[in-house]
């Protein structure tokens, strides 16, 4: 039986809603990849503008939903926002420096050990047969990359980046798990988070940058505003919101489906190659995600049924305008 930290806000009235949340904003990180192979321009450059730009977006969002920036969420935002710059400047670097099987397979292992510290940190139990249907997920996967080749351009120090990046990315997902849990506003942590991680970011990429940040150009500018809005808001921001109201395993399990649908999008948008072994892994990780959906349902007494989902609209009416005491906390 899953079991959440006493104390912790679970509403049944959230518990749907945040489980397609989290499910939406896994896609909105999907297709992340794809706006970043647009742009024209160093990663440096991609990375300082995408977190300035979502600096004042992401706070404008947290004060139109009842929110605030302060002192106070700002501390509990430090730790986790250093650990996000972090993960975000690690993520690009392995891509840069690495197998492309290496960058995404070594980040993908980060349900492990999320799985292992919310045992400890919040007494969080999984089912066996969750942890099995993970595990599977995640064999799937490896079967999507792995089949897809790019094993050119391995590097000790990318797969270094990689690992970084694994565990900065677990750690803020059970940092934020406890702050949310603690009943601080989901959308003022996020935009904290935010603000955190442009003190990190800039320094950085003056560094990484002996020429200066460089400007990005034309349509380069849209392709930044959509990671902005579908990563950052959409994204970021429903994650930060749902993860109050599931148990951070499944919410990371869950994230397994993020790496299939780049795949899926590279195909559509890119128009790259799907062999019939990524075809069959990527069915197999969202089989094997289905099963540990439904296993939560049934775990909680809650068996999912066609006449329970609410409608996609709903989901986004419930998470944007429920008061900040209720669902927005």
């Amino acid at each position: 039986m899953n079991r959440l930290p006493e104390g912790a806000s679970d509403p049944s009235s959230a518990r749907l809603p945040a489980l397609i949340a989290m499910l939406i904003s896994i896609t909105a990180w999907g297709f992340g990849p794809m706006w970043v192979r647009a742009i024209d321009a160093p990663y440096p450059t991609i990375v300082f503008w995408r977190v300035m730009l979502a600096i004042p977006v992401m706070i404008g969002v947290a004060y139109v939903l009842g929110g605030a920036i302060n002192r106070h969420v700002l501390r509990l935002a430090l730790g986790p926002g250093v650990l996000f710059a972090i993960g975000m400047i690690t993520s690009f670097g392995a891509f840069k420096n690495t197998s492309i099987v290496n960058a995404t397979i070594i980040p993908a292992m980060a349900p492990v050990l999320v799985i292992a510290g919310a045992g400890v940190v919040f007494g969080e139990r999984l089912a066996v047969r969750q942890v099995v249907f993970g595990m599977l997920g995640l064999l799937a996967l490896g079967v999507v990359v792995l089949s897809g080749g790019g094993t050119k351009g391995h590097g000790l120090y990318g797969d270094v980046l990689a690992a970084i990046d694994l565990a900065s990315w677990a750690w803020y997902m059970l940092w934020s798990k406890k702050v949310r849990d603690a009943g601080v506003h989901s959308w003022s942590y996020i935009a904290a988070v935010f603000t955190v991680m442009g003190g990190v970011v800039a320094p950085w990429a003056l560094l990484s940058s002996p020429g200066g940040i460089g400007m990005l150009h034309g349509a380069d500018w849209g392709f930044v505003a959509v990671m902005v809005v579908v990563s950052g808001v959409i994204g970021h921001g429903l994650m930060t919101w749902s993860i109050r109201h599931l148990p951070v395993s499944l919410s990371s399990l869950l994230g397994l489906l993020s790496p299939v649908i780049s795949v899926a999008a590279a195909w559509l948008i890119h128009d790259e190659r799907l062999n019939v072994w990524q075809v069959l892994g990527g069915v197999g990780v969202i089989v094997a995600l289905v099963m540990v959906v439904r296993s939560e349902a049934e775990e909680n007494g809650q068996p999912p049924t066609a006449a329970d989902a609410p409608s996609s609209m709903g989901v986004a009416e419930t998470c944007l305008t429920a008061p900040p005491g209720e669902l927005l906390s």
